[in-house]
């Protein structure tokens, strides 16, 4: 197949402005239907210019778009690992390998990162109350991924574009770790990740079995109703014909987590109702981002104002923004 002069000017410019071989190939294809392969464009671009060398490419492609002095601290300070860091900044852990030599940081042998994987840091074990470690467990259960990240070491780390939330989390678990991490994510806002003691496998047996939280005692559940309420519930204050009307509402995708809420709030008085909100596979757009619900959303919403009224004067939330609005509600005020 012959490429006319046209075509191969049209591949140098788009090469020269920062575009892969790759790329530039599907360019040409898109604009002018012609099919090349990523070699043939790299044999009609090598006659033309010099090709960028991997240094010159890893860098295109990520030392000038991540911030590498916060790279070299989580390595060197916060000492975490190249694949955790990579996981941060949604980047490859050898793309995080070359701005580490970059800034003439030697990289930690095999030997060296299981050690500090180890006891790197300070992770006391859980000497909490229940009534403390029911609140994890609702917070938990609302808005965090746990994992077992070693034999000695538990994660729980999470995503949101809430800066009040990841303020809540960072002082949530920093009393139980000096490893609580918070990073700025380009898609999603914040991440968050807090390194725990294996002691805290509570939580992931929670994750793996939510039934347990029928075992809580009166306190406990409410103490674990107030994590939970923290990370998936809101406070509305909306119109209701002529007047304003508050109400409490819960959401999730695992509606027994609900219904379990439900029959509990029934034992003390307060009559709720559960509703499939957002069904599965439905596209909605939050914060100028398109979402597919991955699974059924449903809610739990608690409508009659002494019901709410009596549910917040019984749940101990820390949520500065729903502590807000729950004194604003309390003493009857409209926003």
């Amino acid at each position: 197949m012959k490429i006319i002069k046209e075509i191969l000017e049209e591949a140098k410019n788009l090469y020269l402005e920062g575009n892969s071989i790759r790329k530039v190939a599907k360019l040409i294809q898109e604009k002018y239907g012609i099919k090349m392969s990523k070699e043939t464009v790299r044999r009609h671009l090598s006659k033309a210019v010099k090709l960028r060398n991997k240094k010159e490419v890893m860098t295109m492609k990520r030392g000038n778009l991540l911030d590498e002095a916060k790279i070299v601290e989580l390595y060197t300070k916060m000492l975490l690992s190249m694949k955790q860091i990579a996981k941060l900044f949604n980047a490859s852990a050898s793309g995080i390998k070359w701005i580490l030599l970059k800034n003439g940081i030697k990289p930690r042998s095999k030997r060296g990162g299981l050690k500090i994987r180890i006891g790197k840091y300070e992770k006391p074990s859980f000497n909490g109350t229940k009534v403390g470690r029911a609140y994890l467990i609702g917070i938990t259960l609302g808005d965090l991924t746990v994992r077992r990240n070693s034999t000695f070491t538990i994660e729980v780390n999470t995503s949101t574009t809430r800066k009040t939330m990841i303020n809540l989390l960072v002082d949530v678990f920093k009393e139980y770790s000096d490893g609580v991490i918070c990073s700025t994510d380009e898609k999603r806002g914040f991440r968050f990740c807090a390194y725990l003691d294996k002691s805290f496998d509570f939580l992931l047996k929670a994750k793996e079995d939510i039934e347990i939280i029928k075992e809580f005692n009166e306190e406990e559940f409410l103490s674990f109703l107030a994590g939970f309420f923290d990370a998936e519930g809101s406070l509305i204050n909306r119109k209701h014909r002529n007047s304003r009307r508050w109400v409490a509402k819960i959401g999730n995708t695992n509606r027994r987590i609900l219904e379990i809420i439900k029959k509990y709030l029934e034992k003390i008085g307060i009559i709720s109702n559960i509703y499939l909100y957002s069904r599965k596979g439905k596209r909605h757009d939050y914060f100028n981002r398109r979402i597919i619900n991955r699974k059924d959303y449903y809610v739990l919403e608690i409508s009659r104002k002494k019901d709410c009224i009596k549910l917040l004067q019984l749940l101990p939330i820390k949520h500065p923004e729903k502590l807000e609005r729950k004194e604003l509600f309390l003493n009857n005020l409209k926003i």
